[in-house]
């Protein structure tokens, strides 16, 4: 039996230190997807604001009006619709290793007075 694999599977690592975190499983709406190369793609590093009491209802983006909770952690293909996603809660996320398109939504997201205190966002090479 040969096992091969079909698509290449690459992962940006955003978080600053992987232990040092604590994430959710969560639902991404299509809506807050981009498209990217013909898929239609919710960036990791994205803002979102989840609900830690029902996580069977979908994630929203986190603006200045909708208060930061969580950071989207891995890309989701919500091509065909809603995607599962992993949030981060708490944790520490390296701007270096984020998306230049989602760079402007953190710091839309930050300006939330009632943003949460939990994510601390850092740069390092």
């Amino acid at each position: 039996m040969i096992i091969t694999n079909k698509a290449d599977i690459v992962t940006r690592q955003i978080l600053f230190n992987p232990v040092l975190q604590q994430s959710v499983g969560c639902i991404i709406p299509q809506a807050i997807g981009v498209m990217v190369g013909g898929v239609r793609t919710a960036r990791a590093g994205t803002p979102l604001m989840v609900s830690l009491d029902d996580r069977t209802t979908n994630a929203a983006l986190a603006t200045g009006d909708v208060a930061l909770n969580a950071v989207l952690v891995h890309d989701v293909d919500v091509t065909h619709g809603s995607g599962n996603g992993t949030a981060c809660i708490f944790g520490f996320i390296n701007l270096a290793r984020v998306d230049e398109a989602v760079l402007p939504l953190i710091a839309t997201a930050q300006g939330n007075e009632d943003a949460s205190p939990l994510i601390k966002f850092l740069t390092a090479e």
